[in-house]
């Protein structure tokens, strides 16, 4: 009779003991989960940045030119033509 007390005090820790576990790693898995939402948001916004500088950096806003300035070559042309070319 002693034994099966033992047996079942050990059944019924146990079980308590799992049920504990079965607590602690749905917490831990809802910490991990956060973590990765809170992470997923943060590498959005690294990978938005670095387009975005790779945009600024490269794209065509870098290129542009002052329609005035395309003026000063024509004028270089007109003054370098002869006027009496045939």
């Amino acid at each position: 009779m002693k034994t099966l007390n033992k047996t079942s005090n050990k059944i019924e820790n146990n079980e308590f003991n799992i049920e504990e576990d079965f607590k602690e790693l749905q917490n831990q898995n809802k910490v991990l989960i956060q973590q990765i939402e809170e992470l997923t948001i943060k590498l959005n916004w690294y990978k938005e940045q670095f387009r975005l500088s790779q945009q600024k950096r490269f794209g065509s806003s870098s290129e542009k030119t002052n329609p005035d300035q395309l003026s000063i070559f024509n004028e270089a042309e007109k003054e370098s033509r002869p006027e009496n070319a045939s």
